[in-house]
């Protein structure tokens, strides 16, 4: 089971996940195993391919993308192109905690 409510796997997996490969195969069936979606259908590689992805968690689907867009005139010398996202979630208050702190010069007074 998962020890958080939403997470996020991105970056070049180095995997062909348009191609039906063995590899990618069982790369997807590791992440839908953890209720993972993934969002980047497009190609991502100048020479073609899926290689850069993007995959998300979200318990009760709190954390959802509302566009995943692949941006294939990269002016940044890469041969990868940007993948740009929108993303919305919504955290619940337990993540948040107050902390309280005694000035220790005033203890003895």
């Amino acid at each position: 089971s998962a020890k958080a409510d939403h997470f996020i796997i991105s970056g070049d997996l180095n995997i062909h996940f348009e191609t039906k490969s063995r590899i990618s195969k069982q790369c997807l069936d590791v992440f839908k195993s953890y209720g993972m979606e993934k969002l980047v259908n497009e190609s991502t590689h100048v020479n073609g391919g899926s290689l850069d992805q993007i995959f998300l968690f979200s318990i009760n689907k709190t954390l959802n993308f509302s566009a995943c867009e692949v941006e294939p005139l990269n002016s940044l010398g890469s041969d990868h192109f940007p993948i740009f996202c929108s993303l919305n979630a919504q955290v619940s208050g337990k993540y948040f905690k107050n902390i309280y702190v005694r000035n220790i010069s005033t203890i003895d007074r």
